[in-house]
């Protein structure tokens, strides 16, 4: 074999190890790109699921944060229903206490009212004198009730034995409230000694009256029979 045949039998076969080199780098080409393809797919897939973690985070905010709202809302509203029953009750409360005043402001003109129009005179005499009585068994008394229309009682008593007043000289402080029966006054009580009320006790029912009081010179009373 001469020289030159030499010479092309090494580019042949250099060539062929070209070719060879170029397939084998096209087939690691091919083996390397599933691997770059795999590797992107995964970034995608943990991108995916990244996204659909921020997802369910935003989701569960927005729920949570709702149901605070909602909750906010419900107590509000229970808040509103319970202050409108106090408000209720409260009125409730007002309006009997209201009717209560009513009924009692009644109850006390109606006791206030003389339920009589006329002067009633009774005319006695003493049956009993004890202590230092200022007057003696026997003596005739005339008793004055008259109505009245005042705070203090219904009714104004005067008792008065020949020129001794044995009850109601202190005109102001007579004012009693007196039981009345078809019209006609027929009771009254002053449990009050002079030093107390200006007037001696005076305990007056039906047709028998006592008088009685408590001085320094001591105590006394008198009966008397109408």
């Amino acid at each position: 074999m001469s020289f030159r045949d030499d010479r092309e039998a090494a580019h042949r076969r250099a060539d062929a190890l070209e070719q060879e080199l170029k397939r084998t780098q096209a087939e690691l080409d091919q083996m390397r790109a599933p691997k770059r393809r795999g590797a992107y797919g995964g970034m995608v897939v943990a991108g995916g699921v990244v996204a659909l973690g921020l997802l369910g985070a935003v989701f569960w905010t927005s729920q949570r944060g709702a149901t605070a709202e909602r909750s906010a809302l419900l107590a509000r509203e229970q808040a509103a229903r319970e202050a409108e029953m106090q408000a209720a009750r409260m009125a409730q409360v007002e309006a009997e206490r209201a009717r209560a005043a009513a009924e009692a402001a009644e109850r006390a003109r109606a006791a206030q009212q003389p339920s009589f129009a006329r002067e009633v005179e009774g005319v006695g005499r003493v049956t009993a004198a004890r202590g230092h009585a200022p007057v003696a068994a026997g003596a005739r008394c005339v008793m004055l009730v008259r109505p009245a229309w005042e705070s203090t009682g219904n009714c104004r008593v005067v008792l008065r034995c020949g020129t001794i007043w044995l009850y109601g000289w202190h005109a102001r402080r007579s004012n009693l409230t007196c039981e009345v029966e078809d019209g006609r006054p027929v009771a009254a009580l002053d449990e009050n000694a002079t030093n107390d009320g200006g007037d001696p006790r005076l305990n007056w029912r039906g047709r028998r009256v006592v008088v009685s009081d408590l001085t320094e010179a001591g105590e006394w009373s008198v009966e008397l029979a109408l």
